[in-house]
């Protein structure tokens, strides 16, 4: 199993990054690598919410360096119905490690102490992401429509948490 640390985001961390941050993206072969992870944390720190259901830095120790290899987030804070919904993203240079599982994993503990149901939503396809969920006992509730990304996959998690 793949061990990560959450790190708190904020907005701003891009502009003076620490050196864990700043690793973790200079790692990335990809030039629009850096532009694209700022576009991902602008979204998910945009809703100022408590720290707990905010945004983290995936980091994990790598050639004895503490790296960033993802960003997660709740994307808001629980609803009236005790719902949260999760989001990762793994910097594309370390896919297909585990990372993905770890954050979606380490998030579901997290939200599942709090609330009933903890949902995420995939493309309307057979993909990594879908496999990360499954891994992390999601089961697939349905086809929604989502404001930005059009047609997509509802995933859910019951809790026992009583809300």
């Amino acid at each position: 199993m793949t061990s990560i640390a959450l790190i708190p985001a904020r907005a701003d961390d891009l502009s003076s990054p620490p050196q864990w941050l700043r690793l973790g993206i200079l790692d990335s072969p990809a030039e629009d690598f850096s532009s694209a992870v700022a576009d991902i944390l602008v979204q998910v720190t945009k809703p100022i919410r408590l720290q707990f259901w905010g945004a983290f830095w995936a980091t994990q120790s790598i050639d004895s360096h503490v790296r960033a290899v993802g960003l997660c987030s709740f994307k808001t804070e629980p609803n009236v119905l005790g719902e949260v919904e999760i989001a990762y993203y793994t910097f594309p240079h370390r896919e297909g490690r585990g990372v993905a599982t770890a954050m979606a994993r380490e998030l579901t503990d997290r939200a599942s102490r709090h609330v009933a149901r903890i949902i995420a939503h995939t493309l309307p396809a057979e993909n990594a992401s879908c496999k990360v969920l499954r891994r992390c006992g999601y089961e697939r509730a349905g086809d929604v429509i989502d404001p930005e990304d059009g047609l997509v996959w509802r995933w859910q998690r019951l809790t026992c948490a009583v809300v």
